[in-house]
Parts: structure tokens; sequence; C-alpha cells
């Protein structure tokens, strides 16, 4: 059942990639109707996912934005201000615009659109497209707390949504936006080191993916402390000792917490350019 707040809002992305695409079947499979959402996206192959997968039809860039009442901005950084500036003028009198351009502030977009701009960020993740999905929300100058309201409930529908300050929101793209591809990447590890240790490739992977699996639902499903379900694991002078052992031996959490630094570091830059 779609959230109240979201019943006969209409809602636009402007880009129509692969994280547009988890809103927008978390939205639709929490209620919200095909004929309320409509796309833009310079890509014929990702409008047609929209339209043959989904339902959802497109418009250019400025018919949309003129049409809706909340507008997402689901395009790369990179090329936001270009955007922004063509929707200028362009958008419908009250609409609330919601950016998940990574790096890229509310005062920016703000000052992109005009002086009466309403706007939310957002740092979501990916699997939002299963349900599990993570989104920092940070509210605009002139976001009210009924926007921060509305752009919940859109993310809600995919996962947990909670609002946080906007200078918090490098630390949020690193943990929580990044983090699905570091998880990844260890199962990758994981499976390749199973193989060199003498199992088969397929079941290699396929061990490595239900184990990360079984942990996360784990993890999910108990009140438990992580630490708490680390040491059930961890037998004194056992196998898995020894592996941590090994893991704290290499710097694992140093490793990591460079990696979440280096990935902070890419988010202020990017707010720079």
């Amino acid at each position: 059942m779609a959230h109240s707040l979201l019943e006969g809002q209409t809602i636009g992305f402007i880009g129509a990639g692969h994280m547009a695409e988890a809103i927008a079947r978390a939205l639709l499979g929490s209620g919200v109707s095909a004929g309320q959402l409509l796309c833009a996206d310079p890509d014929e192959a990702r409008r047609r996912v929209f339209r043959e997968e989904l339902g959802i039809g497109s418009a250019a860039n400025e018919e949309v934005a003129g049409k809706v009442d909340i507008l997402v901005l689901a395009v790369k950084p990179q090329v936001l201000d270009e955007v922004v500036g063509g929707l200028a003028g362009a958008l419908r009198g009250e609409a609330l615009v919601v950016s998940i351009a990574a790096g890229v502030d509310t005062g920016r977009i703000e000052a992109g659109l005009g002086a009466d701009a309403r706007v939310v960020r957002v740092m979501p993740n990916t699997p939002m497209a299963v349900g599990r999905g993570v989104a920092a929300v940070a509210r605009g100058a002139r976001a009210t707390d009924e926007d921060v309201a509305r752009t919940s409930a859109i993310f809600a529908a995919g996962g947990i949504a909670d609002e946080v300050p906007e200078e918090r929101m490098h630390a949020v793209t690193a943990v929580s936006g990044s983090g699905p591809a570091y998880v990844f990447r260890f199962v990758e590890a994981l499976a390749a080191a199973g193989v060199e240790a003498g199992l088969p490739v397929d079941q290699a992977e396929r061990f490595a993916r239900e184990t990360v699996i079984g942990a996360a639902r784990m993890l999910s499903e108990t009140d438990e402390a992580v630490a708490e379900l680390r040491e059930q694991v961890t037998s004194p002078g056992g196998t898995t000792a020894a592996a941590l052992a090994r893991l704290d031996a290499a710097a694992f959490e140093r490793i990591l917490t460079s990696a979440v630094h280096a990935a902070v570091k890419r988010s202020r830059d990017l707010a720079a350019e």
C-alpha cells in the first residue's frame, strides 16, 4: 500500500539508470501506480526498460519537470549542473526537487534552479531494488518538514530512510552508498580464495554468496551485537580464530577505513568540481 504522503503525487525521474529503476520498482511494489511516474533519459534502451518492463512513460527533461509534483534528479554528478541549468524555469510551481547525485550539495542545486527551489538531497544504495536499501536524507535551505517526509516515504518504499545533516553526507556516501560494492568485492575475493584452496569455481562462488547472505540474514533477524555474533563463530584456537588473526595481521580494519576515507575524499572532490 502506497504511503499516504505519496497518494495523488506524480513523481518524475531525470535519468533512468539503475538507481532510478530501483527506486521506481520499489515505489510500484509499495502501491504507487505506474501512471504516477514519468521518466526522461537520452538513452532509448533505458527508456525502453521503464516503458516495457515497468509501464512508465517518458518525455523530455523539461516536460517531465513541468508535469510532476516531485522531481528526482538521478543523473551523474558530472552532468548535474548542465541538467539543472536546463530545468531552470521549467519546474512546476510547487514541485519538490530530490537529488541523488553523489557529492553535490543542496546549495549548488538551489543556485542552479533559482531562489524559490525546494531541494532535498538523498544518498540511497542499490539494495533498494530488493527492499533492503539504506537512504540518508538531507534537507536544503528551503525544504520543509513535509518535503523531508515525502522524500523519506519514497525511499522507505525500498528499505530505510533517515534524515542526516548535510555535512554528514560525504560519510554516508562512503559507508552505505558505496558499501554494497565492498561486500560484493569481499564475496569475489572469498570465492577466489575458495578456488585456490581446492573448490570448483561454481561451488566456491555459491558457498561464498550464500555465506554472506546467511550472515546478513542473522544480522537482520537478531538484536545481538555484531561483535557477539562474530565471537559465536570464533572458537578459541580454532580455524576461524586463525583466519581472523591473519586478517588482523594484514590490517583488515585499517584497509577498510582507508577505503572509506578514499570514498569520502572523492565525494568531497565531486562537490568541488
